[in-house]
């Protein structure tokens, strides 16, 4: 693979590169490039809009404590999804 890179444009393919110099796996490339392909990835028909995914992680990147008992009651869906987010570790597959 080359030293620099090529920005991928938007609604582009997927990349697969086999033979990757120095490396024994393979690397893909702009999987999730488009809503489509991030729908199929997370099992649905059509992705409305992704920004509901990211609130979570970009809540958590710069947190604000509450400023009273109200938004500490009101943070309990966060720390649900949270705790619904914890790795569970498993016997067997899930399917």
């Amino acid at each position: 693979m080359a030293k620099g890179f090529l920005l991928l444009p938007a609604s582009g393919p997927a990349i697969l590169f086999e033979n990757v110099s120095g490396h024994n796996m393979p690397v893909l490339c702009n999987l999730f490039g488009t809503s489509e392909r991030v729908a199929r990835a997370m099992g649905v028909a059509e992705l409305i809009s992704p920004y509901p995914f990211g609130e979570v992680p970009a809540s958590l990147k710069e947190p604000e404590a509450p400023k009273g008992f109200r938004e500490v009651v009101g943070m309990r869906s966060l720390l649900k999804t949270l705790w619904n987010m914890a790795l569970k570790e498993l016997l067997s597959a899930p399917y």
